[in-house]
């Protein structure tokens, strides 16, 4: 039986990573783990938005297709900026509703934020959903 508060979706596409063909699912579930271990060892990471009890952040240094991180409570996430995707992660329900509704009043905004941490410049914070 599928849980329909906790949502969790794996990309199958597949794509080249460090020179390698691979299914991003690996890719992205790996940076999933990489992130948890950077948290932990470095709590400072860009906090461009809270509402709800939701935390967005972005990594200066992310290689992976543009998306960014919500943590809400102990889920964590990786959502794409394009689509709205979770690429990693979950989420309660409502939780990425929100995010969903938040993401498509911000995505020019987060595009640039995702441009900007490339070239290792300042995030801009970006309004709350109210």
């Amino acid at each position: 039986m599928v849980n329909a508060s906790r949502i969790r979706v794996y990309v199958p596409r597949k794509i080249v990573y460090n020179g390698v063909g691979t299914d991003a699912h690996s890719v992205v579930e790996s940076h999933l783990d990489e992130w948890c271990i950077a948290e932990r060892n470095n709590p400072v990471m860009p906090t461009i938005s809270r509402f709800y009890g939701i935390l967005v952040r972005m990594f200066y240094d992310d290689k992976h297709c543009p998306h960014f991180h919500v943590v809400y409570a102990e889920y964590r996430a990786l959502v794409s900026i394009e689509d709205g995707s979770i690429l990693a992660g979950d989420l309660p329900n409502r939780a990425y509703q929100l995010v969903l509704e938040w993401l498509a009043l911000h995505r020019a905004e987060l595009k640039t934020n995702w441009e900007n941490a490339r070239k290792k410049k300042p995030l801009q914070e970006i309004e709350p959903l109210k």
